[in-house]
């Protein structure tokens, strides 16, 4: 299993803004509420994949998305090798520049120019969620979830 995750404030407001674009804001609890609701099943999934690990050490892998932003390449790497693949280092290049966020936010809006209005791809953004939230919600959300992320970054 590769397990990709991400600082657990980033990911629930990101998950926020996916839900709302799925659903309309209207059908959701205020912000607030959803990031705190999302905070703990962000944490009772993390465990999940913790408990993954403990169980199948040499099965799983953590990769956090920070550390994917920071070296792409090297991340791909540990990936690959983990999946006992072989690419050279020219296809991981070509991996890195046709996945980069950028790229598939174009594609994206080329492939369904409606979705402007409704981004998949809306910012990819280290720190971004951090500064959506309130600092009290901020502080409820790492409370719940940061011991987990904590763990779960030791093994990646």
């Amino acid at each position: 299993m590769v397990y990709l995750f991400r600082v657990p404030a980033d990911a629930v407001v990101s998950y926020y803004h996916l839900a709302c674009a799925k659903e309309g804001a209207a059908t959701l609890p205020s912000f607030d509420s959803f990031c705190t609701i999302a905070a703990r099943q962000w944490s009772e999934h993390a465990a999940l994949g913790l408990e993954q690990h403990a169980e199948y050490p040499s099965k799983t892998i953590f990769v956090s998305y920070e550390r994917l932003q920071e070296n792409t390449s090297v991340q791909l790497r540990r990936v690959t090798n983990f999946l006992e693949l072989n690419p050279t280092d020219l296809q991981i290049a070509e991996a890195v520049e046709t996945c980069a966020f950028e790229r598939l936010r174009e594609r994206e809006y080329t492939k369904n120019p409606k979705l402007r209005r409704r981004e998949f791809f809306r910012k990819g953004r280290v720190g971004g969620g951090a500064e959506e939230l309130k600092p009290r919600v901020k502080r409820l959300v790492e409370d719940i979830a940061m011991p987990y992320y904590e763990l779960a970054l030791k093994l990646a």
